[in-house]
């Protein structure tokens, strides 16, 4: 599909948290994949990483985000997130006055757990003639450091 590139404040996030010289976000709005296979419709949203790793290898993983409800009920997830977050009726005290990004608010672990339990997924696309695969968010993570940054794998420390 055709897009372009639209700058949000998570680009500024990312490129600070992974220290990545050039973070870009393309914004495509169509037919999603399911709905051109006649599944429902869904909120699919693809990742592409590329560049090097440390030793100078090519690096390049695809993911998909996918929630068979569209993008209102990430949207609705986020923002109560955040909400919980400032008030604190997430369990925690509430944030302290000043100026926040919603991912510094938001613990990633929390999010994916309560992402996956309305229904959200996140699918490894491989490259073709590879099997594409349902992962967590913690298997992404490991996955990236292992393969971006040379860390070993959690089952190997």
């Amino acid at each position: 599909m055709e897009a372009f590139a639209l700058s949000t404040n998570d680009l500024l996030g990312l490129s600070m948290a992974t220290g990545a010289p050039d973070v870009r976000f393309d914004l495509s709005i169509g037919v999603s994949s399911s709905r051109r296979r006649g599944e429902p419709l869904s909120a699919e949203i693809l990742i592409e990483i590329s560049g090097t790793d440390r030793e100078g290898n090519p690096l390049a993983l695809r993911f998909a985000v996918v929630h068979p409800g569209g993008q209102m009920p990430l949207t609705g997830l986020g923002v109560a997130m955040v909400l919980e977050s400032l008030t604190g009726l997430g369990g925690q005290a509430p944030t302290p006055p000043g100026l926040y990004f919603p991912y510094q608010l938001l613990d990633a672990g929390s999010y994916f757990a309560r992402f996956k339990q309305i229904g959200g997924s996140i699918i490894d696309l491989k490259a073709e003639g590879q099997r594409h695969e349902t992962v967590s968010m913690e298997q992404i993570v490991e996955n990236v450091r292992s393969r971006a940054w040379g860390e070993r794998r959690h089952s190997d420390k």
